[in-house]
């Protein structure tokens, strides 16, 4: 309630409409200053790493105690996919891999183009540091600072295109589970 203030959420969305202007591709090296705040202080908190086990820094909680969570984001409108961070984060751990600092935005469905990766409507990739994406049976880890990003549907979500050396050098694991069906779950 404290930091997630309605002043919060339009400066976010100010600051990254501002930062992109009208130019058709963005440059998304770095986010603006306010989400960035607001990220350390999530961060800060813990709520970002809710679902990791205890012995990972996390509260080991299991998914449905992440609800009333949830439930807070999309009351105070927040502007960050830390939900999407959360469930991230707990697939990251789940599967042996280390977990990155920062927002996690999901792409349920990562497509092949020109030898790279492509992702539209990717929502809070403009404010997130990471992309966990699926392309069939694996998750990719994806850095947003690697991306073209197009506009899409909200001023915070994005259209990203990967260059085929990230693809090489992504780290790729087995999918735990379609993030299709977990971002719908998050709606």
């Amino acid at each position: 309630t404290g930091q997630c203030t309605p002043a919060v959420v339009r400066a976010i969305e100010n600051e990254v409409t501002a930062h992109n202007g009208s130019a058709p591709e963005a440059d998304l090296t770095q986010i603006s200053a306010t989400a960035a705040t607001l990220l350390q202080q999530i961060e800060d908190t813990g709520f970002a790493d809710l679902l990791l086990p205890e012995d990972a820094g996390g509260a080991g909680l299991a998914l449905r105690d992440t609800f009333a969570v949830w439930d807070l984001l999309g009351q105070h409108a927040m502007p960050l996919p830390l939900a999407e961070t959360m469930l991230a984060r707990a697939w990251l751990v789940a599967v042996g891999m280390a977990v990155p600092q920062g927002a996690i935005a999901l792409a349920p469905h990562l497509l092949v183009e020109g030898g790279g990766l492509c992702a539209t409507g990717v929502r809070g990739a403009r404010v997130a540091q990471w992309v966990l994406g699926q392309q069939g049976g694996d998750l990719l880890l994806l850095p947003v600072a690697g991306a073209q990003a197009s506009p899409s549907i909200f001023v915070l979500d994005a259209d990203l295109h990967w260059k085929a050396e990230t693809l090489a050098s992504a780290t790729r694991v087995a999918a735990p589970a379609s993030l299709l069906v977990a971002q719908a779950g998050l709606v």
